[in-house]
């Protein structure tokens, strides 16, 4: 069963469903009066426990990536062989043009948005332009500036992630052994290792060389056309036994064994919820609104509309509406960028 658009919307959609999860109940005593809890365990909500481990989605969307802009880049290889260098930038320029222009879009609308609701965007950048500018182009994560949007920090990741490709797909392509030996280091690297700064970069690099790799040497079919379905089971179940293991006998907190536990779950929509028609074609629905739902939820259930959500007080309830609410606008948001044509404007700045 081929690897295809198909199967990385239910994967997006996945991620998405944890993503949403782990922000409306993450792990902070600000969260826990919000709602209420089917079970408190050490003064903790049950609901924030799980939450926790929700937060692989980063993982899960950073292998996605990868995995997905590999994947193109062998095929612009193949369509301009002799393209050299310059191929090499314009393929790049063309995907950050994409990134930016999805990202102004939700941008130019949620934030004078805000005003209706009273968050204004400049009192956020403290009457800076400045860092108005770093968070318009994706860049307060590393500038450690201001933000209209907590959740922008993914942006500074993946436009980091599109100057980096280059470089990573070659070594992917060239000495994969390296690939999977500097993966496997980024994985175990402890923390602290490497400087603050270049560690905001260095702790997300595990599952972005393992999402190269899978595309490098096509894993996913591999895995489900040559392993007997027993190994399959032991490859579903052991990565993420290893990261609850890790985690449990670990002191601290560390996002880079992420990486493990995103595989199982990447494994499973493949071989297991993809079989599911009903639920497959959801979830893959749900995963082609991935991209803006991932921009602008926060302004949906933290800034804009707190008091809306969590009035439903029970986490099912919470969850069922900010799911539905956030498909709702998704929706809207595409039917209007298909009526402004906005793809059109998008298609020709990337110089498609």
């Amino acid at each position: 069963m081929k690897y295809d658009i198909r199967q990385t919307n239910i994967a997006k959609g996945t991620a998405l469903l944890l993503l949403l999860w782990h922000h409306l109940f993450y792990r902070s005593p600000e969260y826990y009066g919000l709602f209420t809890s089917v079970r408190v365990i050490d003064g903790i909500p049950l609901e924030s426990y799980i939450a926790r481990y929700c937060k692989v989605c980063v993982a899960l969307f950073f292998f996605l990536s990868a995995y997905g802009m590999f994947k193109s880049r062998q095929k612009n290889s193949r369509r301009d062989p002799q393209g050299g260098a310059a191929a090499q930038v314009r393929f790049v320029w063309r995907h950050l043009v994409r990134l930016l222009m999805d990202f102004w879009y939700i941008y130019l609308i949620f934030v004078p948005l805000g005003i209706c609701f009273g968050v204004y965007f400049w009192e956020v950048y403290q009457g800076n332009v400045l860092y108005g500018l770093y968070d318009f182009f994706c860049l307060s994560f590393f500038t450690r500036t201001p933000s209209m949007n907590s959740s922008w920090w993914y942006m500074s990741m993946i436009l980091a992630f599109y100057l980096l490709l280059p470089l990573l797909g070659k070594l992917t392509e060239v000495c994969p052994a390296v690939a999977v030996a500097a993966a496997l280091f980024f994985m175990l690297v402890p923390k602290g290792f490497f400087p603050r700064d270049v560690s905001r970069i260095t702790e997300w690099l595990a599952p972005i060389l393992s999402g190269m790799l899978f595309a490098r040497f096509d894993c996913f079919e591999r895995i489900g056309r040559y392993v007997p379905r027993w190994w399959q089971g032991l490859l579903l179940t052991v990565p993420a036994v290893a990261f609850f293991a890790y985690h449990r006998f670990k002191s601290g907190e560390s996002v880079r064994f992420d990486a493990l536990f995103a595989l199982s779950i990447l494994l499973f929509c493949y071989l297991v919820l993809s079989r599911i028609p009903g639920l497959s074609r959801v979830l893959a629905w749900v995963g082609g609104y991935s991209g803006p739902i991932y921009m602008f939820h926060t302004f949906v259930f933290l800034l804009y509309g707190k008091p809306f959500i969590y009035w439903f007080r029970y986490p099912v309830l919470i969850y069922a509406v900010m799911l539905a609410l956030c498909l709702l606008i998704a929706v809207g948001l595409r039917y209007l960028k298909k009526l402004i044509r906005y793809d059109r404007l998008t298609k020709r700045l990337s110089g498609q």
